[in-house]
């Protein structure tokens, strides 16, 4: 136990040292911003989230990642439900456009920028063979609870008392996406299409990616797999906890 003490010790100055002399990848950091050109790694949600706490730093970030955003006022709805440290996006570094308006919190469209940059365009690409055009989502703020029966998409029943993500902006459901040759898919109709040999299709294969690789940016991240209420989006948000299912 004498020798292991020492050991422990050696060990957590070098790491801090590395981390220090920035000889450690970005996201290997803690306290690092994120690079918008490299890959997400363990850390990103969380350095997201922490970039969030400084709304002007964090959208410093957005305008260096070539994002465009309009700066929102923030603003109280109601109980729970409001804009603090939010922006709607007017154009989104990948050249994708969405079907409708994207109001939300500076770390969710920081974890968009770099979820297209590095997770859809590469998965469209690989899966598909063409990139992403187009995004359809069915919403971003909403000022109301968590949903838990009925309805589909951003609407439906209400219950447990919680408020969702969406009732801060900090939320986005995506919904199907609209491909450069035109093709269009969405999750409903998609998710468990199978070839005739019960294997999935290239489309099915495409929104799994697409699933997998937003854990490594958001907090949470809700399809399908998780219940019927997400059958035909995936929900992604920068709240407090961390799931991926």
């Amino acid at each position: 136990m004498r020798v292991l003490i020492p050991v422990f010790v050696l060990l957590l100055l070098g790491g801090w040292w590395l981390l220090d002399t920035g000889r450690v990848p970005a996201r290997w950091t803690p306290w690092a911003v994120p690079d918008p050109a490299e890959p997400p790694g363990l850390l990103t949600a969380w350095q997201l989230n922490r970039l969030g706490q400084e709304p002007a730093a964090c959208f410093d970030w957005l305008d260096r990642a070539d994002v465009g955003v309009s700066v929102l006022p923030d603003r109280e709805d109601g109980d729970g439900c409001g804009l603090e440290g939010a922006g709607r996006l007017l154009q989104a570094a990948s050249g994708i456009r969405y079907g409708a308006g994207v109001t939300a919190r500076c770390p969710v469209l920081a974890a968009l920028a770099l979820w297209e940059r590095h997770v859809l365009q590469p998965a469209a690409v690989q899966h598909l063979g063409s990139r992403v055009a187009r995004v359809t989502h069915l919403g971003t703020y909403a000022c109301r609870d968590i949903r838990t029966t009925g309805g589909t998409g951003g609407t439906g029943g209400m219950g447990g008392g919680r408020r969702s993500e969406h009732a801060t902006a900090n939320a986005i459901d995506i919904a199907g996406v609209t491909l450069a040759d035109g093709r269009v898919l969405t999750i409903l109709r998609d998710w468990d299409r199978q070839r005739p040999d019960g294997k999935p299709v290239s489309e099915a294969r495409f929104w799994r990616a697409v699933r997998d690789g937003a854990c490594d940016l958001f907090k949470v991240v809700l399809s399908p797999d998780y219940n019927d209420l997400h059958r035909d989006h995936l929900h992604l948000d920068m709240g407090p906890f961390k799931t991926c299912r």
